[in-house]
């Protein structure tokens, strides 16, 4: 039995919020709590809190990983700049372990940007700020279910090695909550 493989665009950003919800594990890890995936600022945002209960926003673009990081961080400041509006509209956030209390700190909050291309600079930024994370993404169709590659991208144009490596999770590949083989994981690295 054959598989058909390909690469697909979408135009629907109802779909791919769909599929990012359903790839949050893999960004997020397996432990995660969705806080809000309606936020109310411009651009396309999941807030969560990460499997370390750690604040993140994920701010995820189809075509534009740069604007997917500057409405990230417009998020992240509209969040901080009122915490009465935020403990109103998110009282998950304040609610606290017994390692980390429950006050919500800047400090703690994250970013992970998920678009088809990085950002410009990416490489940098999120070398030099550790609260950020940059994954790439394609959109599959496989056998006509569709889903999402997620990759932390580690080369760079020239396709040589990042000069800021740092640890990430491994290539997941996702199609309706299923991973797919080897076989089919190298045919992806290789395109």
């Amino acid at each position: 039995m054959s598989m058909h493989l390909r690469t697909v665009s979408l135009t629907s950003d109802e779909i791919l919020k769909e599929l990012v919800s359903d790839s949050l594990p893999q960004i997020l890890g397996a432990s995660f709590e969705i806080i809000s995936d309606n936020l109310p600022f411009e651009g396309n945002h999941v807030l969560a809190l990460n499997s370390e209960r750690q604040p993140t926003v994920v701010s995820y673009d189809a075509r534009d990983g740069g604007r997917a990081l500057l409405s990230g961080l417009a998020v992240i400041d509209g969040l901080t700049d009122n915490r009465a509006m935020l403990y109103r509209l998110y009282p998950a956030l304040f609610r606290g372990t017994q390692q980390n209390g429950s006050i919500f700190r800047v400090e703690e909050m994250r970013l992970a940007v998920l678009s088809s291309k990085p950002p410009p600079g990416g490489a940098y930024l999120e070398h030099a700020f550790r609260s950020l994370s940059i994954y790439t993404f394609r959109i599959l169709e496989i056998d006509g279910k569709i889903g999402l590659l997620i990759e932390n991208p580690r080369l760079g144009e020239s396709g040589t090695v990042n000069p800021f490596p740092r640890s990430s999770p491994k290539t997941t590949f996702r199609v309706g909550g299923t991973a797919l083989s080897a076989e089919e994981e190298n045919h992806f690295r290789q395109t």
